[in-house]
């Protein structure tokens, strides 16, 4: 928030008041000011976008079809802004040799037979990762940025923004 234009607001929506959140974002609210920080508790299908968003992070439901009618809502009314960028939270592969044993409990058991992958590994939230793809295939002038690692066990992030084509001097590239 520091480095954004002195107009910026973030406003975070959540669906649950989950413990120790408050405390959070009255901290960031403290930092940045009423008027740069909102935070809203609200389910996501409630959800009515209102003007434009320059990055918007979706760390939302895990199931498909709630996320892609986020998806349409959010274009719908029109709330990419130019260049916006948009995260997708949840899209990681764990990497199978580096599961602790102690979770293959995880999940009701299920975990370490369950989301494998060809790549080796368990798909941490499944819907997130066909969300993310769903977006790529319906959405073709949409590309994505897979930030996920193979070393370590991270939930992973997708970074998708519409292309554009690069101009210097009013010239293409």
């Amino acid at each position: 928030m520091s480095g954004c234009y002195p107009a910026c607001k973030l406003t975070s929506y959540d669906i649950l008041p989950w413990p120790g959140l408050d405390g959070a974002a009255e901290a960031v609210t403290n930092l940045f000011g009423r008027d740069h920080f909102e935070y809203i508790v609200l389910n996501q299908s409630l959800l009515e976008p209102t003007g434009q968003y320059d990055f918007i992070y979706i760390d939302a439901s895990h199931d498909l079809d709630l996320n892609a009618n986020t998806w349409n809502k959010l274009l719908k009314a029109g709330a990419f802004g130019p260049n916006a960028i948009i995260a997708v939270h949840d899209t990681g592969i764990w990497p199978g040799d580096l599961m602790p044993r102690e979770w293959e409990g995880h999940r009701g058991g299920k975990l370490a037979t369950c989301n494998k992958v060809p790549q080796g590994g368990v798909a941490h939230q499944p819907d997130e990762i066909k969300f993310v793809e769903w977006i790529v295939r319906a959405y073709p002038s949409f590309v994505k940025f897979d930030f996920v690692s193979a070393n370590v066990i991270r939930h992973g992030v997708t970074f998708l923004q519409e292309k554009a084509e690069w101009r210097i001097d009013g010239k293409p590239v």
